[in-house]
């Protein structure tokens, strides 16, 4: 997915580096600014495809496999147009 993988991902990692956050609202990238520390674990979460967190090792793929989940409702922001595939 080019936005993700372009603009998320690569122009995401240099915006966070050069302001010292994701600058999201600015950029129209996201509805809210992210702090660097949230985006490099965000980033990671959206590249991989096993649910562990980076700050701890807690595997939540592994603990959601024996819980039984009720329906969701998902949500997206309406001003997200990168990332929350609004249903418009």
């Amino acid at each position: 997915m080019i936005g993700v993988n372009l603009m998320w991902d690569k122009y995401g990692t240099y915006l966070t580096k050069k302001h010292g956050y994701l600058p999201a609202k600015k950029m129209k990238m996201g509805t809210e600014n992210e702090p660097a520390a949230y985006y490099a674990d965000a980033n990671i979460w959206v590249k991989e495809e096993k649910w562990i967190s980076p700050e701890d090792g807690y595997n939540y793929q592994k603990a959601l496999a024996n819980v039984k989940l009720p329906p969701i409702l998902y949500i997206t922001g309406r001003g997200d147009k990168l990332l929350g595939h609004p249903m418009m």
